[in-house]
């Protein structure tokens, strides 16, 4: 038979009339594709969905159950808005605008989503528009959990808010310089204690 080029290896059926033992190949290449895909999908440790044109979840995989504690058949069929953040929500609303009208169109952004015991979580978010894929027929949505990279990005610049408050209003006068005696910073008491001003200091050495 010519299978002319629509057929592949894969799940095998013994067609009518043919000898015993005989199979034929009989799965579809875009089958194959999808079956591939959804595989490899499900291993990612990306959270990874795939959204229609209303906002409506059209299938989730796995790493939304490990990650953040949904299974992902509790997604499916459910508009993805109320697991986002409020504030959020304009942002998002305005990408799948954006890429709704450019076929393969890709975009990023962080956003806020929430988790079943309403704890929130800071992730990296792509979407791509593949409405007209043949397998996705949708947006692609890839998601990845950046909450303890956001918090250590918090803590350092907390830590550097104080450091600079410290700095500016300690008693003594306190200075910063480099290898070659250049003043880099100066602090209030410095400016206090010399009678210049900052601008006219940090153009002096300390020698």
């Amino acid at each position: 038979e010519d299978l002319g080029g629509r057929f592949v290896p894969g799940l095998v059926q013994r067609p009518k009339g043919s000898p015993s033992g005989v199979r034929i190949a009989t799965t579809s290449a875009h089958d194959l594709s999808e079956s591939r895909f959804r595989a490899i999908a499900e291993q990612s440790s990306e959270l990874l969905m795939i959204v229609d044109r209303e906002r409506v979840v059209l299938w989730a995989n796995a790493a939304f159950e490990r990650v953040l504690g949904y299974p992902p058949e509790s997604l499916v069929g459910t508009d993805i808005f109320p697991l986002f953040h409020a504030d959020d929500v304009p942002a998002l609303a305005e990408t799948i605008r954006r890429l709704s009208e450019v076929p393969g169109a890709a975009e990023t952004g962080d956003v806020r989503m929430r988790s079943p015991d309403g704890s929130w979580h800071w992730m990296e978010t792509s979407g791509r528009n593949l409405l007209d894929d043949s397998t996705v027929q949708g947006f692609l949505v890839s998601f990845r959990d950046v909450t303890d990279q956001r918090g250590a990005e918090a803590a350092l610049r907390a830590s550097e808010a104080r450091y600079a408050d410290l700095f500016e209003h300690a008693r003594d006068a306190v200075f910063m310089a480099d290898l070659d005696a250049r003043l880099l910073s100066v602090n209030l008491a410095v400016e206090q204690l010399t009678g210049y001003s900052r601008a006219e200091l940090l153009e002096m050495n300390v020698f």
